[in-house]
């Protein structure tokens, strides 16, 4: 199986859970949100916990991304499954999300296809 064919459904994922609200609106709102969430965690410690809790439980889950990868032999020779969770970790991050599509203006379609191909890149031998 290719690696893009791996990556597709976490990415698809990732972009639903940064993306989609009732009425099917764009990810302004979670975005900002989240931004709240960030800015409030700084001196309420329920904000923190709750951050954390949620920053945890998607590293968990990108970390499975990693290991997948690693045990089906998809991983570039020098990249090692925790570099790869790092990796997963950091570009499928809200923040990522947040600067591409609700301040760069990117569309959402756009978006999948860049994390998909920069994952491909990072990721997948040459």
């Amino acid at each position: 199986m290719s690696l893009r064919r791996m990556l597709r459904p976490a990415v698809s994922l990732h972009q639903r859970q940064n993306r989609v609200v009732p009425g099917g609106e764009p990810a302004q709102q979670l975005c900002l949100l989240y931004r709240v969430l960030v800015g409030a965690a700084e001196s309420d410690p329920d904000a923190a916990a709750l951050l954390a809790d949620r920053t945890r439980h998607r590293a968990a889950g990108q970390e499975l991304i990693a290991r997948s990868l690693a045990r089906s032999g998809a991983l570039r020779s020098t990249v090692r499954e925790a570099d790869a969770a790092d990796i997963i970790h950091a570009l499928m991050s809200p923040e990522v999300y947040q600067l591409l599509v609700a301040e760069r203006g990117w569309q959402p379609e756009r978006y999948e296809q860049w994390l998909t191909q920069i994952l491909i890149d990072q990721l997948m031998p040459r």
